[in-house]
């Protein structure tokens, strides 16, 4: 009777008791069914393992060790792959031009390279985050960017994260919260500078660059403290802007006293005038700058010079203090304030009548009269006036140039009037007149107090 045979999913390593041809005897037809069904397994089971491979891939690819083992690797073919434990899969393209970086992409022994199947993906946006050589972050990390929630447990209790190591991982001090403390400077854009600390021991004189200003325009401002340890080594407040524009210019105030810490302005000689914090034993300095546009290169690091800087010099803060060479500057020592005028440029005259005087109507009866000398491109100015008389009698000031007239009888005002402009000697009187209409007295020990401003 005939008999169905059925492939099973087997693999029969061997096909046991084959009749051999040639011993004339009958063959039996049990050893030839058994090496049929032996060849029929065997089908069935590639077939299986071929329709496993198509619909649910390979469950195996090859596997080494390490980076060294894949390049030492033979056997391989343009387009496969290997995993290397710990590092994830590469694909071998042979030829290829890329370049070998040990990492990402491999020497192949064969030829051409082993690339990682993620290469592309590295440091790309929505891509992979990258470490640089010092294994930290080479990718800048965004506010909100990591949560929470992005976190194995919901906990950040990595070494790398931790308070004391964030410094040396990040590779800056971070300040973002309420007793965050900078240790570094602070500059915006070269134009504004916090802070320039010195705390000074040694007996050097130092010479600290803090930037230049250009005889075209800019500004540049210096505020704080230029102090030392005892008031005599200096308590000084300062508030200070240098220009260099239509020659040097030096404005605002210094208040306490100048000893151990001190600003220089020199000409380079170049066109711009260069600034500089002097300091001596026991200083202590704490200053903040700003600038307009062309006062450059505002900087501080620590670094400074014990050799003075060349140049002609223009401003010396500590001279300036002492001996007003800077009218613009306000000056205060010791509650004194050193710059409120010059007394050399203003003056007052204050005299009365000896005796009455009868004066007829526009007529004048001198009270005083001088000469005045004027400096080049200075004017002189009636800058007060104080006096009573009765009326219709008027207070009269003049020079070669100008006349004043009161327009009352009794004054106690500022008048600040004109009345002589540009360099030489004029005669100066000052005069009682009569504007009204009948004859008036000027009484005894009546008088003026003027005074005058040379500016």
């Amino acid at each position: 009777m005939p008999k169905t045979l059925n492939p099973q999913n087997t693999f029969p390593t061997n096909i046991p008791n084959f009749p051999i041809s040639g011993n004339n005897e009958p063959i039996a037809i049990e050893p030839l069914e058994n090496a049929i069904q032996a060849v029929l397994n065997r089908s069935e089971n590639l077939h299986v393992r071929l329709s496993e491979a198509e619909t649910q891939g390979v469950k195996r690819v090859r596997t080494v060790a390490s980076l060294a083992a894949l390049s030492a690797a033979t056997g391989f073919n343009n387009g496969d792959v290997c995993d290397v434990e710990g590092y994830g899969r590469y694909r071998l393209y042979n030829p290829s031009g890329l370049t070998a970086d040990g990492l990402w992409v491999l020497n192949a022994a064969g030829g051409g390279r082993w690339v990682h199947t993620l290469r592309d993906m590295r440091g790309a946006g929505n891509g992979l985050a990258t470490l640089d050589s010092s294994q930290r972050l080479a990718q800048d990390v965004r506010d909100a960017s990591i949560l929470t929630q992005h976190i194995a447990n919901q906990a950040v209790a990595a070494a790398k994260l931790a308070p004391g190591s964030v410094v040396g991982h990040l590779g800056y001090t971070p300040l973002n919260k309420a007793g965050d403390i900078m240790t570094g400077l602070l500059n915006i854009n070269n134009e504004r500078l916090f802070n320039v600390f010195v705390a000074q021991y040694d007996t050097t004189v130092r010479y600290y660059y803090l930037g230049r200003i250009s005889s075209g325009v800019g500004i540049l401002k210096i505020n704080g403290i230029l102090g030392g340890h005892t008031p005599g080594e200096g308590r000084a407040n300062v508030d200070l802007q240098f220009a260099f524009r239509d020659g040097f210019r030096a404005d605002g105030y210094i208040m306490g006293t100048v000893d151990r810490a001190d600003v220089l302005v020199r000409d380079g000689g170049d066109g711009w005038a260069y600034v500089y914090l002097v300091t001596k034993q026991y200083a202590l300095v704490n200053l903040e700058l700003s600038s307009s546009h062309n006062a450059q290169q505002i900087t501080y690091n620590g670094t400074y010079s014990t050799s003075a800087p060349s140049g002609t010099t223009l401003y010396q803060l500590s001279d300036d203090f002492t001996n007003d060479t800077h009218p613009n500057t306000l000056k205060m020592n010791g509650g004194v304030l050193q710059a409120r005028y010059n007394h050399a440029n203003r003056f007052s005259i204050s005299e009365h009548a000896p005796q009455a005087v009868g004066i007829s109507p526009g007529g004048i009866t001198d009270l005083a009269r001088g000469r005045i000398n004027v400096p080049a491109g200075k004017s002189l100015y009636i800058r007060r006036v104080r006096y009573m008389f009765l009326d219709p009698l008027r207070l009269r000031i003049g020079t070669s140039q100008a006349v004043w007239t009161a327009s009352n009888a009794n004054m106690d005002a500022d008048v600040n009037f004109a009345i002589f402009a540009g360099s030489g000697t004029t005669d100066l009187s000052i005069v009682v007149t009569n504007v009204g209409t009948s004859n008036q007295t000027l009484l005894y020990a009546q008088g003026v107090w003027v005074e005058f401003e040379i500016r």
